[in-house]
């Protein structure tokens, strides 16, 4: 089961804007990158059919470990899978991990290869590391990649009539 994250905001008087932001599982995208229509990546096609913008997470560590070649393939064939669904819609390349160090040509191989077949992805560094003052952790890039998340237009999210009355897109379908 995929998690799912609902954000709504207003301000004074205007009008709510909702966001639901999902994280599912990598399985489902391995399957998918390899196979569109395999029986196990029905999840994935879900995702790709209503996503309004993908995040293709890019993990440093992952990247820069003992299955580096593994990783650097499968985010490879993602993003190939990724530019013939998205139908002109955004995407970012998020580099999860910033702080890990990671060879300059795991890093150019895995950019060249995303940029060439979307040359309109953004990119975003994020890490979470410790507070300088000791105090806790804290997010570094993180904002920004909010930022850009949240001003992604669309006309309209296509939400199904609702199963339970209740107009909150992340409530609509009830419980079991």
């Amino acid at each position: 089961m995929p998690g799912l994250l609902h954000i709504a905001f207003s301000r004074n008087n205007d009008r709510r804007r909702d966001y639901v932001m999902t994280d599912a599982p990598g399985e489902w995208f391995s399957k998918w990158a390899i196979n569109r229509n395999a029986q196990e990546a029905g999840g994935a096609r879900w995702v790709a059919e209503h996503a309004d913008a993908f995040l293709l997470i890019a993990d440093r560590e992952a990247l820069s470990g003992n299955e580096m070649g593994s990783a650097r393939s499968a985010i490879q064939i993602l993003s190939r899978r990724l530019a013939d669904e998205r139908r002109g819609r955004p995407v970012a390349l998020v580099w999860t991990k910033a702080d890990v160090q990671l060879a300059e040509q795991m890093e150019a191989a895995v950019r060249d290869t995303v940029r060439g077949i979307m040359p309109d992805a953004v990119e975003f560094a994020v890490s979470v590391v410790p507070a300088p003052d000791g105090s806790g952790d804290t997010g570094q890039g993180l904002l920004d990649l909010l930022h850009w998340a949240v001003n992604i237009r669309r006309s309209s999210a296509g939400f199904p009539e609702s199963a339970t009355g209740n107009p909150d897109p992340f409530f609509m379908f009830g419980a079991s």
